[in-house]
């Protein structure tokens, strides 16, 4: 809900839900005599989005696929430990994308799960498409070592044990490479679901329960306002070697949202856990 990708909370969370318990899988087309195409229209319709055959067919897919690329990610980075690599970010972003053209002219086929090819001109915010490959090695290879220093087994004792300062530092961690991944803006389109998923999943892998925001207006214009801040000019992002530093206020964010409305960031940790198992299992009963 932070963008125009995607479609209703209902809707997400029944497609999150199939594809996270794999009893059954959603067709990767909806029909239009199904139920939750009319929710999908009703809700762009409610957005003032036009709501015509394609763009309902569109927002569907974005759902379907944010939620696959999820499961690719937790599965790969948080629940196997593996690192990132740049075949994990273009996997990643192909699964997101497959089949979703930006415009006519830009189809899914030429942009899906490849870095950007163009430059924006007039848009200093955006580095430059040259310089992505080594600016993505070198954000990758720093990843790669910082993770390595924050990982934490999936044990609640463990979780239970990080302080207020260890979880700030593991969230300023977290979203000092998101910053450097806007800052990159690497592909076409889908730029900032990637962050986003990125943020997660580092949070997920160092033992912080992850920032839950975007339902509410209020939320989304905090979160783009924090956001928008992480911009540097391109001159900054040339030479790539510079140490990046957290975004406070990004993190601040974040640190707001990983504790909302939760008692602790442990006991909804383990909730996570549990709801993200392959197995399907479901989330404890509330006492």
């Amino acid at each position: 809900m932070i963008s125009i990708a995607g479609g209703s909370l209902p809707t997400t969370y029944r497609l999150c839900r199939a594809v996270f318990e794999e009893v059954s899988q959603p067709p990767e087309e909806i029909p239009e005599n199904d139920p939750e195409y009319r929710e999908i229209k009703d809700h762009l319709e409610f957005r003032s989005i036009t709501a015509s055959h394609e763009v309902i067919c569109k927002s569907y897919r974005e759902t379907l696929q944010h939620a696959q690329t999820a499961k690719y990610l937790l599965k790969k980075i948080v629940l196997d430990g593996e690192a990132f690599s740049e075949a994990t970010f273009t996997e990643a972003h192909g699964i997101l994308t497959y089949k979703i053209d930006i415009n006519q002219q830009a189809r899914w086929e030429l942009y899906s799960g490849k870095y950007r090819t163009w430059s924006a001109p007039y848009n200093s915010r955006f580095l430059e498409a040259v310089h992505i490959p080594t600016a993505m090695l070198s954000m990758i290879d720093n990843l790669a070592m910082e993770m390595a220093s924050r990982d934490v087994p999936y044990d609640e004792v463990i979780i239970h044990r990080l302080s207020d300062e260890e979880v700030w530092e593991r969230i300023c961690y977290a979203t000092k490479f998101c910053q450097h991944l806007i800052n990159i803006h690497p592909f076409s389109d889908g730029n900032g679901r990637m962050h986003r998923m990125l943020l997660t999943i580092l949070l997920l892998r160092a033992g912080v329960c992850p920032a839950v925001y975007g339902l509410y207006i209020k939320d989304r214009l905090k979160y783009s306002q924090a956001e928008t801040r992480c911009y540097m000019h391109v001159n900054d992002m040339q030479g790539l070697g510079g140490v990046i530093k957290a975004n406070e206020g990004l993190a601040s964010f974040v640190r707001t949202h990983t504790r909302g409305g939760w008692d602790s960031t442990d006991v909804q940790m383990g909730a996570f856990l549990v709801a993200t198992r392959p197995d399907g299992a479901r989330l404890p009963q509330q006492r």
